[in-house]
């Protein structure tokens, strides 16, 4: 791969004798207009102008291949040791920052891909399914056999009724499952209820006996060979997670953050998070596009590992060693920022912007007496990187960019222009956990890990319509396109033919409490008072027709 870099020498400077290189690197391969970038590097009359107007030198290399290139020419003074360097003061000057040009996200999703389902089945395919068959049916013949006492004690016990499960059965569980997160009522129950008012569809497509059965032993993993609980789930996530990085590469611009899977069981890996609407339940750490919101990465929180030192740092350098020498910027909170993660991402040409605590290490020494008006700003510079402290509406923050300049030529507010821009981008989590949200299944699980395939299954769901939504002009809603799939996967399902009945037909003999309690003497036998009368001979005749249950109501209605 071809490029033209750009090196920036500032000749003389506020900050002291030290040299600030910048790069801007143009990629010949993906064709960008030059004259469209928001930098002026495009002729070399715009590139003297920048000479003159910013007492700069440019230097324009030659080309080679990236990999040689970045190994000969470094972004910034990586020989320099960050220890040795103190944090500068920078008065009345706007920062340049090494960039790379924009570029957006890319799928990779066939051409002949159009359907909902399609999209669907990228990520739960044939190899999916054939884990939960293995596994369910595994865990279901392990179980029954473990239970030889108990079966013969109880034999006509619900386990008695299952059958070994195949690609349809699966289908149409998770088709069931998708049904009841966009029609949601408060338990499983009411989903199999003859009150018509509660009825959802589900009880014409599997009996409430079946589908608690289908629950009961749905699996994952085989528990013979789990060393630790995470086992259970780890080697689905990994499958799913590889597909979903299969299909699709985000933008520039990158986010992140941790989500709450809901859970309020007995689980060792279970938090609590008063800042996040799900308070109890699993921390999960995703990277995501900061603007569709897409899961790219995935983690679950297992607890600190005490052999690990800066566990946020190391952390987000796992979740970013495949992004490494391609010009991305991350997005983060304050738990991950650091100085020190800055400095390590730009080793791999990643930028960083992050609100950052005021008790991290690294940051300026001077920082704790400083003292700030409303909306000012100062702006401090360590290794191409700025240390932006801003006082925003009586609130300090402080802000590790260096991907941005702390201000712009045309200000649009008081707000410096790196934190502009991590409010706009910061963002992307957040899209996909509301998106998860929305037609989640809502019922609880009694087990950590269903509630793990729970949120594994609304990431899959949430990705595809992103997909889809990208590449069609007039996309379906996102209830829409879960109802397509829905209608899929019970294509090939056997849907019941009798429907529960919510009032008895009239042509029947049927019992009910006599009115305001009273009792009657029984109209058959004449010996004993009874509280239950027949409706319909009732009607007939006129009068209460009350009879005993047993076993005057058999014999009187013989007759």
């Amino acid at each position: 791969m071809n490029i033209f870099p750009y090196f920036l020498t500032r000749k003389r400077s506020n900050i002291s004798e030290s040299k600030y290189r910048i790069r801007l690197i143009f990629n010949l391969e993906t064709k960008i207009n030059m004259q469209s970038l928001e930098n002026p590097f495009s002729t070399p009359q715009q590139i003297r102008r920048i000479e003159e107007t910013l007492d700069v030198e440019v230097e324009i290399g030659d080309d080679g291949s990236f990999d040689e290139f970045v190994d000969e020419l470094p972004i910034h003074d990586q020989d320099l040791d960050h220890q040795d360097v103190e944090w500068e003061l920078v008065e009345n000057l706007r920062p340049i920052n090494w960039e790379y040009p924009y570029f957006p996200a890319k799928s990779y999703v066939p051409e002949d891909c159009r359907l909902p389902h399609q999209y669907f089945e990228l990520f739960f395919d044939s190899d999916v399914y054939e884990i939960i068959i293995e596994q369910t049916n595994l865990y279901a013949d392990q179980f029954i056999s473990s239970q030889n006492e108990y079966l013969l004690s109880f034999p006509k016990a619900r386990i008695t009724k299952w059958k070994e499960w195949k690609k349809e059965d699966v289908m149409a569980y998770i088709a069931v499952r998708i049904l009841m997160g966009i029609h949601k009522l408060p338990s499983i129950e009411d989903h199999f209820s003859e009150n018509k008012f509660l009825q959802s569809g589900v009880s014409t497509i599997i009996s409430g006996r079946k589908y608690h059965l289908y629950n009961k032993f749905f699996h994952l993993a085989d528990n013979s060979k789990q060393i630790k609980p995470i086992d259970k789930i780890q080697p689905f996530l990994d499958l799913i997670l590889t597909k979903i990085q299969k299909y699709y590469d985000p933008g520039q611009h990158i986010t992140l953050d941790e989500g709450i899977i809901p859970f309020q069981g007995r689980c060792q890996y279970k938090q609590y998070n008063k800042m996040k609407p799900e308070k109890w339940g699993m921390k999960m750490y995703l990277l995501c596009d900061s603007k569709t919101g897409y899961v790219w990465k995935a983690k679950i929180y297992q607890g600190k590992e005490e052999s690990i030192n800066n566990y946020t740092t190391q952390l987000t350098l796992s979740f970013t060693t495949s992004l490494k020498n391609k010009g991305y910027k991350l997005f983060t909170d304050n738990f991950y920022t650091s100085p020190e993660l800055a400095w390590e991402l730009l080793k791999k040409r990643i930028s960083i912007t992050g609100i950052v605590k005021a008790n991290r290490k690294g940051l300026p020494a001077k920082h704790e007496n400083l003292k700030l008006r409303p909306n000012e700003t100062q702006v401090y510079v360590k290794n191409d990187t700025l240390c932006i402290y801003h006082l925003d509406h009586q609130k300090p923050l402080i802000l590790l960019s260096n991907a941005y300049s702390a201000f712009q030529e045309v200000a649009h507010n008081d707000k410096p222009y790196a934190l502009q821009k991590y409010n706009e981008y910061i963002h992307g989590v957040d899209k996909a956990n509301q998106e998860r949200s929305y037609y989640r299944y809502p019922h609880r699980e009694f087990k950590w890990w269903k509630a793990v395939f729970t949120d594994i299954l609304e990431i899959i769901i949430v990705n595809a319509y992103i997909l889809y939504k990208n590449r069609e002009e007039k996309p379906l809603t996102h209830k829409e396109f879960r109802i397509y799939i829905v209608k899929h996967l019970l294509s090939n399902w056997k849907m019941k033919k009798t429907i529960f009945q919510t009032k008895p037909s009239q042509k029947m003999h049927y019992f009910d409490k006599i009115p305001n309690k009273k009792q009657r003497v029984c109209c058959h036998c004449r010996k004993r008072d009874s509280t239950w009368m027949c409706k319909r001979c009732s009607k007939n005749s006129g009068n209460i027709m009350a009879l005993c249950l047993m076993p005057c109501w058999e014999q009187y209605h013989k007759r």
